[in-house]
């Protein structure tokens, strides 16, 4: 468990307790047999905290607000994004590579669009990117050794439709022209994202939109996946104060990240940005 969770987790605990003992200490002046029971007592409410503390601040891992000036629900959830139906968003680079193995994961996302959705049907996913870009202007990047070679601006947006879901493949980062990974500036995620719920906005068909958290693993942004869903949803939230996008947006963790986020914490942000709790 990372030292922050642990520290959280401490708190809470020592918060339960101090509240037990405040009502186990007065009872003892009306109970005589609470009085005099010394480290059995100690002990007992001990492990009376800690099962309270289990069950009380237990995080559930799906939560969600309705946002009242729009009443657009916001939700957090452990779940397949690709299991989704709706607009899902899709981070990628500003190549749009799709080629598996040592350029993009098999196990990302982005190799599970074309492995899960396309069924492994390169051929058809770089045709519907190459035309969802099409109106797009590119810089061919002769220095680049490995993939495609035209780089599109950070922010920009491939719709490709499949299994009446809509896709919306966003440039958040830039791939090295001379190694097989990607390098991220914090910066161009946020500018990506704000690209990516105009282009919704246009092309979504007002249908719940799913996001997963984009940045964390192999985009290498160095920031807590805490901050990322964060970042997302208040991009999202500021977006929709200039005009309507969507009914919902689901930030969607995958299993394998669960252990990296504070749910605690998260539901509690969330309920800050209304002040209401759902």
């Amino acid at each position: 468990m990372p030292l922050s969770k642990l520290k959280s987790w401490i708190g809470r605990y020592l918060f339960v307790f101090g509240g037990c003992w405040l009502i186990f200490e007065p009872a003892g002046l009306f109970f005589k047999e609470l009085q005099g029971i010394g480290w059995y007592g100690f002990f007992g409410i001990n492990i009376l905290a800690l099962i309270l503390t289990a069950v009380i601040f237990y995080p559930k891992k799906s939560f969600s607000i309705a946002l009242p000036e729009s009443n657009t629900r916001i939700s957090i959830a452990v779940s397949d994004i690709l299991d989704q139906k709706g607009s899902i968003v899709i981070g990628t680079s500003d190549t749009f590579d799709t080629e598996l193995g040592e350029i993009i994961d098999p196990n990302s996302l982005q190799g599970q669009l074309l492995t899960k959705i396309y069924q492994s049907d390169k051929a058809a996913l770089d045709q519907d990117i190459t035309d969802a870009l099409k109106e797009m202007t590119a810089e061919v990047d002769t220095t680049k050794i490995y993939g495609k070679q035209e780089r599109y601006p950070i922010g920009t947006v491939a719709t490709v439709q499949r299994n009446n879901n809509r896709y919306f493949l966003i440039a958040f980062n830039k791939m090295l022209p001379d190694k097989k990974r990607v390098s991220t500036e914090i910066r161009d995620l946020w500018f990506a994202l704000s690209s990516c719920w105009n282009t919704i906005r246009e092309n979504g068909h007002h249908k719940d939109v799913h996001v997963p958290i984009i940045g964390s693993n192999f985009a290498r942004t160095g920031l807590s996946c805490n901050i990322i869903i964060q970042l997302i949803i208040m991009s999202f939230v500021i977006c929709i104060r200039q005009e309507g996008i969507a009914p919902s947006l689901t930030v969607h963790v995958h299993k394998t990240d669960v252990g990296k986020i504070d749910f605690i914490a998260m539901k509690g942000w969330l309920d800050g940005i209304t002040g209401i709790q759902k």
